[in-house]
């Protein structure tokens, strides 16, 4: 079994945070959160690819998901308003 340096983990999981931290304020910077630019983007067409509506079609009133690297939330809140009750994480705080 491989052993783990917790200090280095720790700075590792810092790094990436702060990666998904700046990728975030860049979006932001260049699509504004307005939906009908969003449409225009590749993480709105992605969620909307046949398979993501066919895995969104499975989830039902009541179901829990956890969702791990939620990114922007979009996914999070369809399964929301399906009715699942959802827990969402994301390294990034933005």
């Amino acid at each position: 079994m491989m052993k783990i340096d917790n200090k280095q983990y720790k700075e590792d999981i810092k790094k990436e945070e702060n990666l998904w931290n700046n990728t975030a304020k860049e979006e932001l910077n260049i699509f504004q959160p307005d939906y009908k630019f969003y449409q225009k983007t590749i993480p709105y067409k992605i969620y909307r690819d046949v398979y993501v509506k066919k895995m969104l079609e499975k989830i039902s009133f009541g179901d829990k998901v956890l969702e791990l690297g939620c990114y922007n939330g979009w996914f999070s809140l369809e399964m929301a308003r399906k009715g699942a009750i959802i827990d969402a994480y994301d390294l990034s705080s933005n």
